[in-house]
């Protein structure tokens, strides 16, 4: 099972390469997916992903099940996967939190991301509740 998925418009590819570099003896743990290629298998921990990606699992599965946390990276770079995807995640956060009121093992989904985003979120989505960590 999947941990984290990290959202990178552009670059999913060179930065999974070096984290895997980073982590030396636990590289098989870090993979990507982008449109047409991936790397995941069943060791597979952290996933950088593409935003349309992202929108396809989200699309597949609202609650992400698969994941515990989503890092969202670059979202200063407007663009409409960039807008319906934070929309969408807005709502999975708020499911995840239902879905684990009901059922104990079930895990909120974290969702971690830059500094201002928080603030887009709790003014532009009305989402006062909303647990999002901050990365920096």
């Amino acid at each position: 099972m999947l941990d984290t998925v990290a959202n990178l418009p552009q670059n999913s590819v060179s930065v999974s390469q070096r984290v895997s570099t980073e982590l030396g003896n636990r590289s098989d743990t870090v993979a990507y997916q982008i449109r047409f290629e991936g790397t995941a298998n069943e060791k597979t921990r952290l996933k950088f992903v593409t935003d349309g990606v992202l929108l396809r699992e989200i699309g597949n599965d609202i609650a992400l099940r698969n994941y515990s946390a989503v890092i969202i990276d670059e979202a200063h770079e407007r663009s409409l996967n960039t807008d319906i995807l934070i929309g969408m995640l807005s709502r999975t956060v708020k499911l995840r939190e239902e879905m684990a009121k009901e059922d104990p093992s079930v895990s909120p989904l974290k969702l971690i991301s830059e500094p201002f985003l928080k603030i887009f979120f709790l003014f532009y989505y009305c989402v006062p509740e909303l647990r999002v960590f901050v990365w920096i």
